[in-house]
């Protein structure tokens, strides 16, 4: 899913698009929509600051703090605006 956003970031942040968690019981049943949690501090980059284009990339998936993020909601879709320093890892 290529995603195409009209937030440009500036300074050392990044855009992330979280990712969503699927709620599953013990049994196996998926539960539907309603019952999906966003994994607050994981997600894919979808737009990196100029300054930034060396050390993270578009389409890396982060490990980020849980606070010093703002949140922004757009076209129905909640996206974060972390800055650098809050984002821990890169993950592969």
């Amino acid at each position: 899913m290529t995603e195409k956003i009209k937030i440009k970031p500036l300074g050392n942040r990044v855009v992330v698009l979280p990712e969503k968690e699927e709620k599953v019981t013990k049994s196996g049943i998926i539960l539907a929509d309603s019952g999906k949690e966003e994994k607050k501090n994981i997600g894919k980059v979808l737009v990196v600051a100029e300054n930034l284009k060396e050390k993270i990339k578009e389409g890396d998936r982060v490990f980020f703090s849980d606070y010093g993020y703002e949140e922004i909601e757009m076209d129905g879709e909640k996206y974060f605006i972390v800055p650098e320093d809050k984002i821990y890892a890169i993950i592969n």
